[in-house]
């Protein structure tokens, strides 16, 4: 009864497999198969709408969930069928534009029983048999165009050209080029029938060159180095399953499979730039098989061996091409590289015998007449170079033991576009930083100079104008702008910050060109999109440029109109992307609200708007239960509405000896003894150590109850807006540095608690900017997001009394290499060999090569600034955390010794350091 409510959610894997076991057992695979996968009630509302999607979502996902089904029509192993259909329900679907309800005008729900599915699959098995005679040509009479006609036009179609549909070198090409151009490949693809029975195994063939076209041609440039299309290769790979697949469907389902491997064919391929396919230039040019084999394999046959070719003495080729190709990949470690030899190994047995002018004449792709049957073992052997003989001991082309391009064929330089504008901002977005006057924001250390104001302007404007704010497809951050920021406001030399430069920017990403513009009318459609961060970024730059930084940062993330629909539901939800991918956008954001550079604003906003919203339980609808000014009918300038809070901000404003029992709602050390009480938020409750998913895993296993605990932290007043800012502090550094803290254990610096403390330096910066409703909202968000990375990380123990008890000897800290021999005029030279610790602290760090080092020092030294002073006994009576009454000021200094201790004074000759991220929460972790 509920087997369509749960689709698309992985943690209902386990709980599918076994519901599709049962109706296995109870109905026979094929018929589970059929109804689950194919039937119009798997994919269609009762009103014929997109329903469960269950065709897409087995094609989708990189069509793993179909290829692990087409293992067991292959190797009938039922429990493999119960996999592969939990896996396509599990799986979101990638494609709705080629699985319109008009594809599913067949009905797969025949008449009969299971023997008459039988049946009918069996006519079409006697057909697929290679016994029967296969035809000179490809045969004119089956319905529609031939696939490679449809290359032919596709190729010819400039809506399809690379950089039209998507950008390079990201993880969301494929759902770009759908969103862009889904549509418009679905006409094509509909060109495709399947109309009889008889027509099956020709369309089975046709498959197989499709996909063997579109990965050999598609990575093939004469007098170029071939390149093995990671995607591209899954085509090949997924296709060897369709012959095994049809023999267990009725024939509409063979068609509606068939018509729909062909769509996603023809779909991946234009997501990977539609490369070209280049038969002539391909068959034209010198092909020796020997210079593609390793010597390695090279012999010395005897005079009486027959059908050998000898070179010089020696030969490196097999009588039977494909031996070696298996033997060798038998022993790859890279999986894809044996299945791919399989699937062509597969084709060449059924098609290998193809000669030259079979398709003369019958398709309108140029070149076609000169394809024949030793495409499969040409395409077998570049793939092989390319990836490596590793048996024989040769590496790849590239590195060892064998890499698949990721990246589309088409140069990842590339900057075409729909529409054309120039990468960086003007060079008026990037004036030198300054600094603000408010008393509870950081401050420049002494050494700045006006020639690195020159230097980090210009090198702000280089990282805007050359630069990605991703370096990889995993969507990790451009970390250019927070070093260059943080060294300089430390007062850093020019030098410096032309080394972070250098150090910064090998392995930073190229610009590039979005494939549309983005205006006030389209920028809801486009968020959580990387290849849309260019369009962005001038989209929020002219918004500041119009409107100013503080009406553009209110209005595009605050506001309720950038979080919910009008009927009050979830939307855009703009905040929760703001303090998600570990909380970037909102660091980015706050450089400009520390430095007043309005380009970096722009860049955040843009971030922010391309960033997955991780966090939707915590940022429910009711957590917008304000107003801000942009909501308001009034109209009141928002500068107006921030001013009344920057005032209570300054530390001129005498500070309790205790914390304040006026605030409204919990002090959040309460909430942090109440969660280290809850049994359902321990360590391994809510997600598993070590891997990369563990505060999404979180999120959706325990979001809720969590959001149940931030609910009781509360900004009610602008009057208390500094003590909650101070709360933020102490809850940050209390997280990551005794929550990496466990007595006679070396400390482990987690490196996603380290971002709970780099984000929150910025929030006291980001609030004189903002109105109270907005100022609320945020320091709220921060709250809720360090909990939740706190829970996600093993909810580590407060050890406080532990702590505090133990002996804490900051010389055992400093390296050998900072001890001095003193004059014995020297006054009061402590026993480390440095009367400030923060001052070599920050000397060390500004050279480590690692970016958070600097940027945890630097927040640290700006909480010990403003409350360095606090001593033991303020907290004490005021909360419920046990083992409070004993923290003092002197927790951020220690923090900060054992964050250097552990990653390393490299300045002083140490060795690098390590962060953790396995997971400190974890107790058999600390063994």
């Amino acid at each position: 009864k509920n087997w369509s409510d749960h689709l698309g959610d992985k943690e209902y894997y386990n709980a599918y497999m076994h519901f599709y076991a049962s109706q296995i057992d109870a109905h026979g695979p094929g018929k589970t198969l059929e109804k689950y996968v194919f039937s119009k009630e798997a994919n269609l509302t009762t009103e014929a709408k997109q329903g469960p999607q269950m065709l897409d979502r087995f094609m989708s996902g990189l069509l793993h969930p179909m290829v692990h089904t087409g293992h067991w029509a292959e190797f009938h192993v039922p429990g493999m069928l119960a996999e592969g259909l939990a896996l396509a329900s599990t799986t979101p679907p990638n494609s709705p534009h080629l699985f319109p309800p008009d594809f599913f005008g067949c009905d797969t729900q025949q008449p009969g029983s299971v023997q008459y599915l039988l049946d009918q699959a069996t006519t079409t098995i006697r057909r697929l048999s290679l016994n029967m005679p296969r035809s000179a040509s490809p045969s004119s009479h089956t319905g529609g165009a031939h696939a490679l006609d449809i290359l032919h036009r596709m190729l010819h179609d400039p809506a399809f050209d690379a950089g039209k549909t998507c950008q390079p070198d990201s993880d969301d090409m494929f759902s770009s080029t759908m969103s862009s151009v889904g549509d418009r490949i679905r006409k094509y693809a509909k060109m495709w029938h399947v109309d009889s029975e008889r027509e099956v195994p020709e369309k089975l063939e046709e498959v197989s060159w499709l996909a063997t076209l579109v990965y050999g041609l598609g990575g093939w440039r004469k007098g170029k180095p071939f390149r093995s299309d990671f995607f591209l290769l899954h085509l090949v790979t997924s296709s060897v399953f369709i012959s095994s697949l049809i023999t267990h469907l009725t024939f509409a389902s063979q068609s509606a499979l068939l018509r729909a491997q062909v769509s996603v064919i023809l779909g991946y391929w234009v997501s990977r730039g539609r490369p070209p396919i280049p038969i002539e230039d391909y068959y034209s040019y010198r092909f020796d098989p020997s210079s593609l084999i390793p010597k390695a394999l090279g012999v010395h046959p005897d005079k009486s061996a027959i059908g050998v070719s000898k070179h010089g003495g020696t030969t490196n080729l097999s009588s039977n091409i494909w031996l070696p190709i298996i033997e060798s990949s038998l022993n790859h470690p890279e999986a894809h590289l044996l299945k791919n030899q399989r699937a062509l190994a597969h084709f060449d047995h059924l098609y290998g015998k193809t000669p030259q002018g079979y398709f003369e004449g019958k398709t309108e792709l140029e070149g076609a007449e000169l394809l024949d049957g030793t495409l499969f073992w040409r395409v077998a052997l570049h793939t092989q170079k390319t990836l490596g003989w590793v048996r024989e001991g040769v590496a790849q082309l590239q590195r060892s033991p064998g890499t698949i391009i990721k990246i589309p064929i088409i140069s990842r330089f590339s900057t075409k576009s729909v529409y054309h504008q120039t990468l960086g901002l003007a060079s008026s977005f990037f004036p030198p930083p300054r600094q603000s006057n408010h008393e509870l924001t950081p401050k420049f250390w002494p050494g700045v100079s006006s020639e690195s104001e020159s230097k980090i302007a210009n090198l702000l404007r280089i990282n805007n104008e050359k630069h990605h704010i991703f370096f990889n497809d995993k969507g990790f951050h451009n970390h250019l702008n927070s070093h260059l920021l943080a060294a300089y406001a430390l007062g850093c030399s020019p030098e410096l910050l032309s080394a972070v430069y250098r150090l910064q920017k090998g392995h930073l990403k190229p610009a590039f060109q979005s494939p549309r513009e983005i205006t006030e009318n389209n920028w809801m459609e486009h968020v959580g999109k990387w290849n849309y961060y260019n369009a962005y970024m001038h989209f929020y730059a002219s918004q500041i440029e119009a409107h100013g930084p503080v009406n553009t940062l209110e209005k595009y993330i605050f506001s309720k109109e950038a979080n919910l629909t009008p009927e009050g539901k979830r939307g855009p939800q703009m905040l929760d992307r703001f303090m998600s991918g570990l909380l970037h956008p909102m660091i980015h954001t706050g450089h400009w609200a520390e430095f007043h550079v309005p380009g970096i604003l722009a860049e955040g906003l843009a971030l922010a708007s391309v960033t997955t919203a991780q966090s939707p339980h915590l940022f429910p609808p009711d957590f917008f239960d304000y107003e801000t000014p942009l909501s308001q009918s009034s109209g009141q300038p928002m500068t107006g509405q921030a001013t009344t809070t920057t005032r209570n901000l300054s530390l001129n404003n005498l500070r309790s000896s205790s914390p304040s029992t006026s605030v409204d709602g919990f002090h959040s050390f309460d909430i942090l003894h109440r969660m280290l009480q809850d049994s359902t938020l321990a360590a391994g409750k809510t997600c598993e150590p070590h891997g990369e998913s563990m505060f999404t895993d979180t999120m959706k296993s325990s979001g809720d109850r969590i959001r149940e605990y931030t609910k009781l932290w509360q900004v009610n007043s602008e009057k208390e807006v500094p003590a909650k800012l101070e709360e933020v502090a102490w809850l940050a550094t209390l997280a990551y540095g005794l929550g990496g803290w466990r007595k006679g254990k070396p400390f482990r610096s987690d490196f996603f608690l380290l971002h709970l403390l780099t984000s929150s330096i910025f929030i006291s910066s980001l609030l004189t900017h903002l109105s109270f409703p907005s100022q609320s909202a945020l320091l709220r968000a921060q709250v809720s997001v360090i909990l939740g990375y706190w829970v996600s990380r093993g909810r580590p123990s407060m050890p406080t009394e532990d702590y505090y008890s133990s002996e804490f000897d900051p010389s055992s800290f400093i390296p050998n290499a900072l001890q001095v021999r003193p004059d014995k005029s020297a006054i009061g030279l402590g026993k480390g060999g440095t009367s400030n610790l923060w001052l070599a602290i920050i000397e060390s760090s500004l050279n480590h090569p690692v970016e958070h080092v600097l940027k945890t020092q630097r927040t640290l030294a700006h909480f010990d600034r403003l409350y360095g002073k606090t001593p033991q006994g303020y907290f004490g009576g005021k909360t419920e955390l046990e083992g409070v009454e004993l923290l003092d000021g002197t927790l951020f200094r220690r923090v900060a010794l054992h964050t250097q201790k552990t990653l390393g004074w490299v300045r002083e000759g140490e060795s690098q350091g390590g962060f953790d991220r396995a997971g400190v929460g974890w107790d058999h972790l600390w063994d």
